[in-house]
């Protein structure tokens, strides 16, 4: 699934409580406003959607509080997308390693 970036400062960090779909962008802009935004269904992510986001292992910690959590994880880096690019630039050999040594 595709998450847009998580801000630290927890400010846009939100899902919707209800799918929509429609054919094209603009339809979707506005029913969007009209049936998700206007009405309020939507609710801020969790501790746990958040680590997954970022894929975090599912037992990682962090503290309880939600300002504390978010400027962490908001601050971090997504695991799986610099995994994917580390091995990606291994690949193309640039540097002389052992790649048995990152793999």
């Amino acid at each position: 699934d595709i998450f847009p970036t998580l801000i630290a400062s927890d400010t846009n960090d939100f899902i919707t409580t209800e799918k929509i779909e429609t054919q094209n962008e603009e339809d979707f802009k506005k029913i969007f406003i009209e049936e998700i935004y206007k009405k309020g269904k939507y609710r801020r992510i969790t501790k746990e959607e958040a680590c997954e986001i970022q894929g975090f292992p599912e037992d990682f910690e962090l503290p309880e509080n939600r300002a504390r959590w978010m400027k962490l994880v908001g601050n971090s880096v997504s695991v799986p997308v610099i995994e994917v690019l580390i091995k990606s630039i291994i690949d193309t050999e640039v540097f002389e390693m052992d790649k048995d040594l990152v793999y």
